[in-house]
């Protein structure tokens, strides 16, 4: 997994303007940078000490981050302010899930109409989108694996086959 995400990361940005490097995550908990205080490291903090000198990154990914979070936290604002070039990997689908939760919870329906409308608006503004699906959370219960992240992976692979964009598969 690893070795994959590095390689589709240096083909994207390798084949970019020296100027035009800027790789900007938006994510949940999982992708989020951390102090080493805090606890976990998120699985992009690796990319900050090696790729550096190559490309700025910005990580906007966050705990409890989902798409509504992500939309109104003035998406459309941020991705117009990015560079011609620019790469938004964007990882969501873990806290869209959590119907109990009116702040977190979106329907499968508006998270794919929601990354469509952002695909959309992003390639105008020619930055590049790579869709990441949820991290998978293996769960058992009686001894059976429980699928916890329901049918959000596959919608956001159906969105990234519909529009043609990069797809980094954390969950399977």
């Amino acid at each position: 997994m690893k070795k994959l995400f590095f390689l589709m990361s240096a083909i994207l940005l390798l084949s970019m303007p020296a100027g035009a490097r800027t790789l900007w995550m938006v994510g949940d908990g999982t992708m989020a940078q951390y102090t080493d205080s805090v606890g976990p490291c998120g699985w992009v903090q690796a990319l900050d000490a090696s790729w550096k000198k190559h490309t700025k990154i910005i990580n906007d990914a966050d705990l409890g981050m989902n798409i509504n979070a992500f939309v109104h936290a003035d998406a459309y604002k941020k991705i117009k302010k990015k560079k011609n070039g620019s790469i938004l990997l964007l990882q969501v689908g873990t806290n869209e899930r959590k119907e109990y939760d009116t702040d977190l919870y979106c329907s499968v329906d508006s998270l794919v109409s929601q990354l469509i409308a952002i695909i959309d608006y992003a390639h105008k503004k020619k930055v590049t989108v790579v869709l990441c699906t949820p991290m998978a959370q293996p769960y058992y219960y009686d001894n059976q694996l429980v699928d916890r992240l329901g049918a959000y992976p596959e919608a956001i692979r159906r969105v990234a086959k519909l529009k043609c964009v990069p797809l980094l598969d954390l969950e399977k």
